[in-house]
């Protein structure tokens, strides 16, 4: 009997302590004001979640870079069948074409395409009117900047570099490190602010008001005189640009002028009021060779450079009838824009042209009637170089 009573007792004991391990257990299921991630990662240590973090991260990496390679993989495959698309287009007409001694007028007209998927219109033009005069400028070359409001550089017969200016063409003025802008700012007898804007370490000349100076030499005016705005003097010219530090559609913007004349190659800072030329303490300003600069390039390639897809920038000079040419890169950070140390590349010529193909670099020299094509690309250890390509 006394045995029968201590089981039940031990019974009652096992069934208490049941009862208490199902209210903890219902205690412990999820609040209605948190999920159960959460608790998850609450009831985590430290360590375990840093080491969830890593590897969280590294697998975000992972589908970056491969969606990045996807995409340029398919903007390549998109380029060729473009090229290939207009090869076989210039093929069909070069045999069904008529020839311009039986050509109707039928086959004279223009035609406005995308008006809607898979049709054209027919262009009919009734009348032109010429809003504007470009100017009395005889110009020889046209190079393209690919810039916001600058999409070209034109060089006259005098070697002055105009833009286009509200349907005219005006000639690129450049100031000097302490002059912000040519106008704007008010002059010292009136207030009409058509007097030259200062940088924080520039005064505004007494004699010249488009013109500032460092503060205490305002007063000397041959000081002033040697550092009025000049005219910027160009051979070849390439443009780029880039965010500040900070991002805004147009003060974050910088544009970026490079141009060569003579054996000099010269970086400037361009806005619609003038050309500013780099300062030289940040590695740029200006690149001296030892014969005449005849044509200039710009390119950007990408790399995967140990999981970080990093963007990179050169400029490639070329001198004509010379065998050694040589390009630049260019650093862009935190701090500024600075160029890099110039690599060599053989190629020898008359003309240079540089172009953009998806991410690669594509760099073409006519020699006499022979094309030859490069390349600008790194190579396993990180190195970049200009090859020629093989056909």
């Amino acid at each position: 009997m006394r045995f029968a009573e201590g089981e039940v007792v031990m019974k009652a004991e096992v069934m208490v302590t049941f009862l208490f391990l199902c209210v903890a257990a219902v205690w412990a299921l999820p609040k209605k004001d948190l999920k159960p991630s959460e608790i998850l990662l609450r009831n985590l240590s430290p360590e375990r979640l840093e080491s969830l973090l890593e590897s969280r991260l590294e697998e975000l990496q992972e589908d970056i870079v491969k969606s990045y390679e996807d995409q340029l993989r398919e903007h390549e495959t998109n380029v060729e069948n473009l090229h290939r698309y207009r090869r076989d287009t210039a093929a069909y007409y070069d045999h069904n074409t008529p020839s311009s001694s039986n050509t109707g007028p039928q086959y004279w007209h223009s035609y406005a395409y995308d008006t809607e998927i898979g049709n054209r219109e027919r262009l009919e033009i009734e009348d032109i009117t010429i809003k504007h005069h470009l100017g009395d400028i005889e110009i020889i070359n046209v190079f393209p900047l690919n810039l916001w409001n600058f999409s070209a550089i034109y060089q006259s017969d005098d070697h002055i570099g105009h833009v286009l200016v509200k349907g005219k063409l005006e000639a690129v003025k450049v100031r000097n490190q302490w002059t912000k802008s040519l106008t704007g700012c008010p002059c010292l007898d009136d207030h009409s602010k058509n007097c030259a804007c200062c940088e924080s370490d520039g005064c505004l000349c007494q004699t010249a008001s488009d013109t500032c100076v460092q503060c205490g030499l305002d007063y000397v005016q041959h000081f002033c005189d040697a550092n009025r705005p000049r005219l910027l003097e160009l051979d070849s010219a390439v443009g780029f640009q880039y965010y500040l530090d900070y991002y805004d559609p147009v003060a974050g913007l910088q544009r970026v002028i490079v141009t060569s004349r003579d054996t000099t190659v010269s970086f400037y800072k361009i806005d619609e009021d003038s050309a500013q030329p780099m300062q030289a303490e940040n590695g740029l300003g200006t690149i001296n060779f030892a014969r005449p600069v005849t044509h200039l390039g710009y390119g950007e390639t990408y790399k995967d450079f140990h999981g970080i897809i990093k963007k990179d920038r050169f400029l490639i000079t070329f001198r004509a009838d010379e065998s050694t040419q040589q390009f630049h890169g260019i650093n862009i950070d935190s701090t500024g824009m600075a160029s890099g140390m110039s690599e060599l590349w053989q190629a020898s010529g008359t003309e240079m042209k540089v172009w953009q193909s998806g991410g690669r670099v594509m760099v073409a020299v006519l020699n006499v009637t022979i094309l030859h094509v490069y390349e600008l690309k790194a190579n396993q250890w990180y190195e970049y170089q200009v090859r020629a390509c093989r056909t």
